[in-house]
């Protein structure tokens, strides 16, 4: 048996729609401090440019796009993996002897630590 190219993007489209929706959920409940007034269109984009940014690193599952989502909404900065101001996050995303759900986990800790500092 074998599936046809119709049937695998049927299949692909059902699964980002699936992923798409569950994400808002996620936006809206957990990280509504940052996404307060944003419509779903406007977050969808977000969505959709993180998934972008985070391949380049390797980070393609649902779980490691989210992280470089929430990254970076936490740090109010799109493009915070090619910003000078988080080189650290920076090492991590190159770093090709972890995993790349231990990067984007790390990422996302880097994130909400920066978000500690003092003079955030």
């Amino acid at each position: 048996m074998s599936i046809r190219s119709e049937q695998y993007d049927a299949f692909a489209r059902d699964s980002w729609s699936s992923f798409v929706c569950s994400t808002l959920i996620h936006l809206k409940e957990d990280m509504s401090e940052y996404t307060r007034g944003m419509t779903d269109e406007r977050l969808v984009d977000r969505l959709v440019a993180a998934a972008g940014r985070s391949a380049k690193y390797g980070l393609v599952d649902e779980c490691d796009i989210t992280c470089f989502l929430d990254a970076g909404l936490l740090l109010r900065n799109l493009s915070f993996d090619e910003d000078p101001r988080f080189a650290a996050i920076g090492v991590v995303l190159r770093d090709a002897t972890l995993d790349p759900s231990d990067r984007a986990e790390q990422v996302l800790t880097i994130a909400y630590q920066q978000t500690l500092a003092p003079d955030w």
